[in-house]
């Protein structure tokens, strides 16, 4: 029994760390399947300033997803969105 739950660790902890030593242009540029409601985003896009945070891996793009929720900026009323990295695996 020993040996199986050291297996079943073993086995997760390398299924953890595979993602994360992949190079960056394995791990970037996509975002989850279109039923996400997910879709590649531009971080230079005005007035957001979250989708920049958003951009871990620095490459300008990040994916956003629309909310039902809205701000008004300077008269303007602008959709709330949802802002992740673009790090799916293509």
């Amino acid at each position: 029994m020993r040996a199986w739950k050291l297996i079943l660790t073993t086995s997760l902890v390398t299924v953890w760390l595979i993602p994360s030593s992949l190079p960056a242009s394995a791990t970037g540029g996509a975002c989850p399947p279109i039923q996400s409601r997910f879709s590649l985003w531009d971080v230079e896009t005005e007035p957001y300033q979250a989708d920049n945070a958003a951009d871990a891996n620095g490459n300008g793009s990040v994916c956003s997803r629309p909310t039902k929720q809205t701000f008004i900026e300077d008269g303007e009323t602008y959709t709330v969105y949802l802002f992740i990295d673009d790090n799916v695996p293509a």
